[in-house]
């Protein structure tokens, strides 16, 4: 098999996609007389899982490839012993003490081996792939909790967004990474590195000035080493530099631009006045309610009082209305222009009630009770914020402009493809095992 090492330790421990085990003691099996011992093994240690030189990772879903045959030149899956104590699916199906090593999936020592998955390649950035378990991993909580209580739809949408916006971010980040390695000159490097020295003293410090425990507890609240850390905080700084240096500077707002923003955006800034109304609406065929409303006008009563009693219409507001006033002082009614109402509130003087107005079935009286003004906030008060606002909005576009252009000039695996294959990966690993959980449970 091209670029892959099937591993037939009968004794090692692979779970979830994590060797559990030392591997260094692991025997393939020896029946027959052809079997591999321990001191001719394969010595495989930890980090090799990330050497796609060593182990490959199948570009398909999980579901396409379990079932592959161990001598399918084209898998790209982690294989161990039959026997061997896995927590993932089931092994493939078992075969007979006949079937060749090459043919058949048994190893040198005639132990058939089982193929279990422990990652999948999902796609790369310029150059660098990127492995579905590995990146997953922050989120796996998440998708396991939520596989727990959800069906398979709702699920995989649910998965589909969180994935989909992490990986927004992750590919932008890897691009910039790129970027800024690619752009950084002989003496930034020599602050990088004289930075990352500063960082990892720090962390070091608030760790008691012990390395070891520094290791320790960034290990285990993190997943990384203090080496680990000052390198992602140094760069992280030096990246934030590079961006200001790329983006920020090209961000310029005048004057002249404050003003226009301003201007454009007056009703925010000078809000428009309100003109209020009061509706009285009571039915027409219940002569004796019409006739209580005329008498409580003539007597001047509050017009929200008599609305209270007795209106029909927008009784949770005692029939008020809201209407803007215009720049120019035209009250913008909301009725229509053929009807009695519009009228009635382009002639009406404030405190004035109108007569009678027949509306369908129904009497109305409208009321204008007054327009409320708003002070207007002045430009001098508003135009740091303006400024920060419109520096947001260019910032901003220009940034979407120059990530773009970096995926122009990258080897980047299409995006869509990506979110595909990792969403079918976390379905099987994740969704798949907890329903099957459920389903023993409930037995």
């Amino acid at each position: 098999m091209d670029g892959v090492k099937l591993l037939g330790y009968g004794a090692c421990l692979i779970s979830g996609g994590l060797l559990i085990g030392l591997l260094a003691g692991c025997n393939g099996g020896t029946a027959g007389g052809g079997g591999t011992t321990a001191r001719n093994a394969a010595m495989v240690q930890p980090r090799d899982f990330s050497d796609p030189s060593i182990v490959r990772h199948a570009e398909t879903p999980l579901s396409a490839r379990a079932l592959t045959p161990v001598d399918d030149d084209e898998a790209d899956q982690f294989t161990v012993a039959s026997g061997s104590p896995v927590r993932a699916r089931p092994a493939v199906s078992t075969l007979g003490a006949g079937d060749s090593a090459q043919g058949r999936g048994v190893d040198g020592g005639g132990q058939t081996v089982s193929r279990v998955i422990v990652d999948q390649k999902v796609g790369q950035i310029n150059g660098e792939p990127v492995y579905a378990g590995q990146y997953l991993q922050r989120m796996e909580a998440r998708l396991r909790a939520e596989a727990t209580r959800l069906g398979r739809n709702d699920w995989r949408e649910f998965a589909r967004d969180l994935i989909r916006q992490d990986l927004e971010a992750f590919v932008n980040d890897r691009l910039l990474s790129a970027e800024f390695r690619s752009s950084m000159p002989a003496e930034q490097r020599e602050g990088l590195r004289y930075f990352v020295d500063q960082v990892r003293d720090r962390q070091r410090l608030l760790a008691g000035g012990s390395v070891q425990q520094a290791n320790e507890t960034l290990l285990a609240m993190e997943g990384m080493t203090i080496d680990e850390k000052a390198r992602a905080i140094a760069e992280f700084e030096f990246r934030r530099e590079h961006l200001r240096r790329e983006i920020s500077s090209r961000v310029h707002v005048s004057r002249r631009d404050i003003e226009q923003y301003y201007r454009q955006n007056i009703d925010r800034y000078a809000p428009l006045a309100i003109a209020r109304f009061r509706s009285i609406v009571v039915p027409l065929r219940n002569e004796e309610l019409v006739q209580r409303v005329k008498e409580a006008i003539e007597r001047g009563d509050q017009p929200e009082s008599i609305a209270r009693e007795y209106t029909t219409v927008r009784r949770e507001t005692q029939g008020l209305w809201e209407f803007p006033v215009s720049r120019e002082g035209a009250i913008e009614a909301s009725f229509t222009t053929d009807s009695p109402l519009y009228e009635a509130v382009r002639t009406l003087d404030e405190g004035q009630c109108s007569d009678m107005l027949v509306v369908g079935a129904n009497g109305w009286w409208l009321c204008f009770e007054g327009i409320e003004r708003f002070e207007p906030t002045q430009l001098y008060e508003v135009q740091g914020e303006i400024e920060e606002r419109l520096r947001s909005i260019r910032f901003q576009e220009l940034l979407v402009a120059y990530f773009r252009d970096l995926e122009s000039r990258s080897n980047l695996t299409n995006r869509q493809e990506m979110l595909g294959r990792l969403l079918d990966y976390a379905e099987e690993r994740f969704f798949a095992p907890a329903q099957s959980d459920g389903a023993s449970a409930t037995r």
